[in-house]
């Protein structure tokens, strides 16, 4: 049942982790419930829970047959709130059908950490049989829940928003008389179906006149990727008070990083967000922080891809190489007039590997170390050689030979001189160049053939020539003419 703004009398508490909007200290009533950590301001990545917590009154059956309700009428209480940490609020009122069916109830509203817990203690004031009533208890899921049950009809109910605006609800009731479920708004006897948006707890004393019993709620806030995960977590959680949950976060996705330790900066390196998670619209901007690096890492940030943020690292040559496990951490940040606001927190693992850097080849030696004579009274021994490596010459390609040609040398007959005249030559001898075979014209030789071949035909020629003057003078002494002669 929402309350009217008359009725809230103080503003909301807080625990470490779940800030109430509301708190009516008349009623016992509760309003928001919204994941904020009390210290930094961060808040949760989901909205409000309730409209209204712990309204509670009488309901019975008439003699028509029709279900009637009251709601409590208190009396004044008492108060101890403890912001940040564990507060309490002691509202008691009476539950009433007529004046003859009453029930004084003391109720103590308590909250620490992720919940908050409803005490009662029910005694009866008059002799009406109590078959006929039935205690009932409201929680008003906030606007635009979209409420999805697991457990309707039983004494322990989770509820998950099927929007993923607002956080999952696990609810318990404990009860020493009588037996208590949690079914619809209307009356004890509507179910709760999927899409009702009041859960009401019920309980039936029966005869009991003096009987407790204690309801808990606890918050749980979950990023995009963890709805499944905030169920399952729920299922585990009945009935626990006194503890802070933080956000369950999916959506920071896990890395591997791999950088040297050479002192130069990294290429960027990622930081995936999975879907369903969109980035934030301006002027809504995202925080980072990495948590583990080891002395001598340094990072920086660089410029977002899309849902993805990016970094570069520096490690210097003195960082041991390894392996480092990290934490990364983002938030969406807000600044209004000054104040900033932190929301949305993502929650990441990084494994980093830091690698040695190469080892630098070391320089060609040029010369052969200087060999050192061993000292007197010591055994004469030499530092082992150094082979220097010379670059491979070359193997030398022999020089093209022209082919030559070898002529034998000329060597005219010798001609036989006689101291006869010679006889007279006929005139009938028929021409050289008749029947004289074409003389045959070698191929090109060598500079050295050639050479050769004109030595010798200068050699001939000088013979021929001497020979002739002799048959000349030889010719002359007889008184014989040359003009036969060749």
């Amino acid at each position: 049942m929402a309350l009217a703004p008359s009725q809230a009398t103080s503003s909301g508490p807080q625990t470490a982790s779940i800030e109430f909007s509301e708190f009516d200290d008349f009623f016992g009533v509760l309003s928001g419930g919204h994941q904020t950590d009390f210290t930094t301001g961060t808040e949760g990545w989901q909205g409000p829970a309730f409209e209204s917590l712990g309204m509670m009154g009488m309901e019975w059956t008439t003699a028509l047959q029709t279900d009637m309700r009251r709601d409590i009428s208190p009396d004044p209480g008492t108060a101890n709130p403890s912001p940040g940490g564990e507060s309490s609020w002691t509202t008691p009122g009476y539950l009433s059908a007529n004046p003859l069916n009453q029930i004084f109830t003391e109720k103590t509203v308590s909250l620490s950490g992720n919940q908050v817990r409803f005490s009662m203690r029910h005694r009866s004031l008059g002799d009406e049989s109590a078959f006929n009533r039935r205690v009932f208890w409201v929680a008003e899921l906030a606007a635009g829940y979209d409420p999805v049950y697991s457990g309707a009809g039983t004494s322990s109910v989770i509820i998950t928003d099927a929007s993923g605006a607002h956080p999952t609800v696990i609810m318990n009731v404990t009860t020493a008389a009588g037996t208590a479920t949690f079914e619809g708004g209307e009356s004890l006897h509507t179910p709760l179906i999927n899409g009702e948006r009041s859960p009401t707890m019920y309980v039936i004393p029966g005869d009991s006149t003096d009987f407790t019993m204690e309801i808990t709620v606890g918050i749980i806030d979950a990023d995009p990727c963890s709805a499944s995960a905030a169920a399952s977590f729920a299922a585990t959680q009945e009935g626990v008070f006194g503890q802070v949950w933080e956000s369950l976060t999916a959506c920071a996705a896990d890395a591997t990083w791999s950088i040297t330790a050479d002192g130069e900066e990294s290429a960027n390196l990622v930081l995936d967000l999975n879907s369903p998670y969109l980035a934030p619209s301006p002027p809504t901007t995202r925080t980072l922080d990495i948590q583990g690096l080891p002395e001598g890492v340094t990072w920086a940030r660089a410029e977002d891809s899309g849902p993805s943020l990016q970094v570069n690292l520096t490690a210097s040559a003195a960082v041991t190489p390894g392996t480092y496990p990290l934490t990364w951490s983002s938030s969406d940040s807000v600044d209004s007039g000054g104040v900033t606001s932190l929301s949305r927190p993502s929650v990441g693992a990084v494994t980093l590997t830091i690698l040695a850097p190469p080892v630098p080849e070391p320089a060609p030696l040029v010369s052969a170390p200087t060999a050192s004579a061993p000292s007197a009274g010591s055994p004469e021994s030499s530092p082992a050689p150094t082979v220097i490596a010379e670059p491979e010459k070359p193997a030398a390609v022999p020089t093209p030979v022209a082919p030559t040609l070898e002529i034998p040398p000329l060597i005219p007959p010798l001609v036989e001189v006689s101291d006869d005249p010679p006889s007279s030559l006929s005139l009938d001898r028929v021409p050289r160049s008749v029947g004289e075979v074409e003389p045959v014209i070698p191929e090109p030789l060598g500079a050295g053939a050639w050479l050769g071949l004109g030595t010798g035909l200068l050699a001939s020629g000088g013979i021929i020539t001497a020979l002739r003057r002799r048959f000349r003078r030889a010719g002359a002494a007889r008184g014989e003419t040359t003009e036969g002669i060749d």
